[in-house]
């Protein structure tokens, strides 16, 4: 039997007990303790790690040490061996760089969305009608 794997960052929201006779929407993103903003990836093909299956990743926004030895254009081309080297440093569970290129193409192209859509720019979010 596999288990589930959740994953939701450490948000400043108190957690509470909910029914499980309600269902309840996880937050999709928004901003950690340490104010890095984050989103909710859920993987149309989950991952399994020894048993245990990974379902939703949380991509934090990257910083610039995150991005080192990648160029910017290869990130905003969605270029997949930048993205294996991006996408370890900022997610959670981590996911390693084989695991992401072992991935179905839909769940890379989801998790290189949210790293895209962190990279740009305030006014290129509003000329794509993109909410920040």
């Amino acid at each position: 039997m596999t288990k589930a794997v959740e994953h939701t960052p450490d948000i400043a929201t108190p957690g509470e007990d909910v029914p499980t006779s309600h269902a309840v929407e996880k937050p999709r993103s928004g901003v950690d303790k340490n104010g890095r903003p984050w989103a909710l990836v859920t993987l149309d093909n989950p991952l399994d790690r020894g048993g245990t299956e990974i379902v939703d990743i949380t991509v934090r926004k990257p910083r610039g040490g995150d991005l080192r030895g990648t160029k910017l254009t290869e990130l905003y081309a969605a270029d997949v061996v930048a993205m294996s080297i991006v996408i370890p440093r900022i997610s959670e569970p981590m996911i390693h760089r084989q695991e992401f290129m072992d991935m179905d193409g839909e769940d890379i192209a989801q998790l290189s969305g949210e790293v895209i859509n962190f990279l740009l720019t305030k006014s290129q979010r509003r000329e794509a009608s993109l909410t920040e």
